[in-house]
């Protein structure tokens, strides 16, 4: 017998339900996706907005030698750029050592520490578009 004929004579028929892609109590989808060549995803989300004008795009990003974090706002086909200064950096990294326990430079040698520093600084530039009644946000991974 093949697979295929295997396969065939177990498969029952599945009665349709409802999907319900958000949980009770959350107003958006926030899909986490990584993107190599980001200001041609952004290109490619301006049209998209402006004929969606319901879409709002979030978008973040981290230079990879950690320089620099960005967010952007892409809505009706128009981008907004915010970078997160020096200043807020650096605010994170000390936060990173009261956290760990790091005097100096160390800080940046601890794998938890810099994940703990750049997830802060990440959550700030997506939250610099949010209304000002923040909340804190809701982590929920199935």
């Amino acid at each position: 017998m093949s697979m295929r004929e295997g396969s065939e004579s177990s498969v029952a028929a599945v009665p349709a339900r409802a999907v319900h892609y958000m949980r009770p109590g959350f107003t958006s989808i926030t899909p986490y996706i990584i993107v190599n060549g980001a200001s041609e995803f952004i290109e490619f989300l301006k049209p998209l907005s402006r004929r969606f004008p319901a879409l709002t795009f979030v978008l973040v990003t981290l230079w990879l030698d950690g320089s620099q974090i960005a967010s952007f706002l892409v809505r009706r086909g128009s981008v907004r750029r915010w970078d997160l200064s020096e200043t807020r950096r650096q605010w994170h990294w000390d936060r990173a050592r009261k956290r760990f326990g790091f005097e100096g430079e160390a800080v940046y040698e601890d794998d938890a520490a810099e994940f703990f520093a750049e997830q802060g600084m990440l959550d700030e530039a997506l939250d610099h578009w949010m209304p000002s009644n923040r909340q804190q946000r809701r982590w929920s991974w199935n």
